[in-house]
């Protein structure tokens, strides 16, 4: 799969207008646990989950992580398009880099813990970081933010 252990440097973060419309969805979220975000009921609306808190993915940085999803309805089942984790950094809350992309069609883990190591795809997660700018970017106009 390509994993290996790597630094901060590797990893592609989101760029930076993207981490203003994340951290702006982080702060509608404040100290709840998940979130429905539905400004626009012409779009599907987002959900934004905390996962973890306090995760040292690279040693002696700590993030928290998070799920943003849409989901749309199938023969009665709630299915995601797209569901991925971010790990946004606990010092820098600009550094936030893309975890997994999930949908109904694929699932891809980028930044994986094994035995006890986090783990980086730097290719896959380079991919992830693209398609999360331009989601976030679609979110923003989608949602108002």
């Amino acid at each position: 799969m390509g994993l290996q252990t790597t630094a901060l440097n590797t990893m592609k973060k989101l760029n930076k207008k993207s981490a203003e419309v994340f951290n702006k969805i982080l702060k509608l979220l404040g100290t709840q646990e998940a979130l429905k975000i539905d400004n626009n009921p012409s779009f599907m609306y987002l959900c934004i989950d905390r996962l973890m808190t306090d995760v040292e993915i690279l040693k002696g940085v700590k993030f928290d992580v998070y799920s943003l999803a849409h989901y749309y309805e199938q023969n009665g089942d709630l299915v995601c398009d797209p569901d991925m984790e971010f790990a946004v950094c606990k010092s820098d809350p600009m550094f936030i880099y893309p975890m997994s992309f999930q949908n109904s069609i694929a699932c891809r883990q980028s930044i994986v813990e094994v035995d006890g190591v986090w783990k980086v795809n730097v290719r896959e997660q380079a991919d992830e970081a693209v398609f999360a700018n331009l989601w976030l970017e679609n979110i923003k106009h989608q949602q108002g933010l």
